[in-house]
């Protein structure tokens, strides 16, 4: 069964007091090709509070305003692997 690979842009926001976060990025096969309309899931492993997403046309996600805290990411589409990783989003002053 085919592999996903992930490349993981995270990004938190650095405003005044603002204790939130975005984590953006690609999702793509293992030949670089992009993997549109990915079912995604993202968990707060402190909270278990999901967020569910897909990838657009270009592979591409953004979970946008996260609390900070660290997260499970889950990726699944039909003829690939299910791919599941650990993310981090801090706060950066």
């Amino acid at each position: 069964m085919p592999r996903y690979a992930v490349t993981l842009f995270l990004a938190v926001a650095a405003f005044g007091q603002s204790d939130r976060g975005a984590i953006k990025g690609l999702i793509v096969d293992a030949q670089g090709l992009a993997a549109p309309n990915s079912t995604l899931r993202l968990t707060n492993t402190a909270t278990g509070v999901r967020w569910p997403a897909s990838s657009d046309s270009t592979g591409g996600f953004l979970f946008a305003a996260l609390p900070v805290g660290t997260y499970e990411m889950t990726c699944e589409l039909t003829g690939f692997k299910k791919f599941t990783f650990k993310a981090l989003a801090e706060k950066f002053f």
